[in-house]
């Protein structure tokens, strides 16, 4: 098994440092535990390294915005998906 990265960012016309990024396999279930967790930079950005090549989606809740889930992708050998992630305030 290759072991791969993705990157990406989140941001709300700043960047959001401190975000709590959730990786989940693509077939997890609710209440399952992330498969990964990371931390937003100073500049909204964040990267998950030594992952499996299987499919995935990121779950972001944050305070004040509307939670997010991307659509499920895959991390492939020698690719490095790009998730650009903007939150939204809460109504």
């Amino acid at each position: 098994m290759t072991e791969e990265k993705t990157v990406g960012d989140v941001t709300e016309a700043v960047a959001f440092e401190g975000v709590v990024v959730n990786l989940y396999k693509s077939d997890a279930n609710d209440g399952d535990a992330p498969f990964a967790t990371t931390l937003t930079n100073s500049d909204g950005y964040f990267k998950f390294e030594g992952l499996p090549t299987i499919d995935y989606k990121i779950v972001i809740e944050q305070v004040g915005y509307d939670s997010y889930t991307s659509e499920d992708f895959s991390v492939k050998v020698d690719e490095t998906p790009y998730i650009e992630i903007l939150v939204v305030p809460t109504v």
